[in-house]
């Protein structure tokens, strides 16, 4: 069942970048009437564009659907299996990134929603370098799935019939340098955040993106130790499924692109922002999209801390 949400998706992702060429063709016909009113456009191209952009945007919906319904049905077969045979990485990593791929799509449509917010003699240019970069991505995207799809097929056909174990772990007391790095990341996050709504300006955006960056590298050692003795094997092999905590991987990737998507966008946001028919909008979206990373990067932040905590007090 999932070889044909598989081949949807991708199908429905070769139309989307197909439909890119002529949602241009058509804009860019809109964009001389912008320009000069005298100039005569076809009847058609209006509607045109306007539904054809809308169903870019249902389509890329309906292509995040169809990846959270592909790793579920990929990840339950992996489930039934793993009992018996050693799953490869690559199925694995295929799921990480089938998953990581459903949230691009939420992200390209967030950008193309960009478009309405511009002048309209500002929107052709927008419209441009965001198809041109999604188009980009998304081949990658097909060749890159593509490959990891195919091995995936040959190493569940052609399974290694040992079970690996892994290795086990244990959970220790939570370390004086481990508080005091994470405690200075929601400190820093908390005084760049606060100078950046204050403020507004951009080289306040870019001590905050820098507070993000310092917090993500900061965090990518508690997260492997703490997955290492929590689910008690090897984080780089479970990869957030198995059959006892399959869940944690769409909850950890939808809180890092909650977390990643809502900084790059409040920066888009911040430098378009004299572009927009309304330049405080621009500003008043940076501020909403930068609260969303900050709550999601203070949860991923404090999600580390807390079985150490626990462990901590009560053992």
């Amino acid at each position: 069942m999932y070889d044909y949400v598989f081949i949807s998706e991708h199908i429905l992702l070769l139309l989307i970048c197909g439909a890119f060429y002529f949602l241009i063709r058509f804009v860019a016909v809109q964009h001389k009437k912008w320009l000069d009113p005298s100039f005569e456009t076809p009847s058609y191209s209006a509607k045109l564009s306007r539904w054809l952009f809308q169903g870019l945007l249902i389509a890329l919906g309906i292509n995040f659907v169809l990846a959270q319904i592909y790793t579920f049905l990929l990840a339950y077969q992996v489930i039934q299996l793993e009992q018996v045979i050693r799953i490869p990485n690559t199925v694995i990593h295929g799921l990480w990134l089938a998953q990581a791929e459903g949230w691009i799509y939420v992200f390209a449509i967030l950008l193309l929603l960009i478009y309405y917010k511009f002048r309209t003699t500002e929107r052709l240019a927008w419209l441009k370098k965001v198809v041109t970069g999604l188009s980009v991505l998304f081949i990658i995207l097909l060749l890159v799935r593509g490959v990891m799809y195919f091995l995936s097929l040959q190493a569940l056909m052609l399974p290694a019939l040992e079970r690996s174990t892994g290795y086990t772990s244990t959970l220790d007391r939570m370390s004086d340098l481990n508080a005091l790095l994470i405690t200075g990341v929601i400190l820093v996050l908390t005084i760049t955040y606060r100078l950046l709504r204050q403020k507004r300006k951009n080289i306040y955006y870019r001590l905050y993106l820098g507070s993000n960056l310092l917090a993500f590298i900061i965090l990518a050692i508690p997260y492997q130790r703490m997955g290492e003795a929590l689910l008690n094997t090897n984080m780089t092999w479970v990869a957030g499924f198995s059959h006892h905590v399959y869940f944690v991987l769409p909850v950890f990737l939808f809180l890092v692109f909650s977390a990643l998507g809502s900084l790059i966008l409040s920066g888009i946001y911040l430098s378009i922002s004299p572009r927009l028919l309304v330049p405080s909008f621009g500003r008043a979206y940076a501020l909403k999209f930068a609260g969303i990373n900050f709550i999601s990067l203070l949860i991923l932040t404090m999600v580390p801390i807390y079985p150490l905590l626990l462990r901590m007090l009560f053992d």
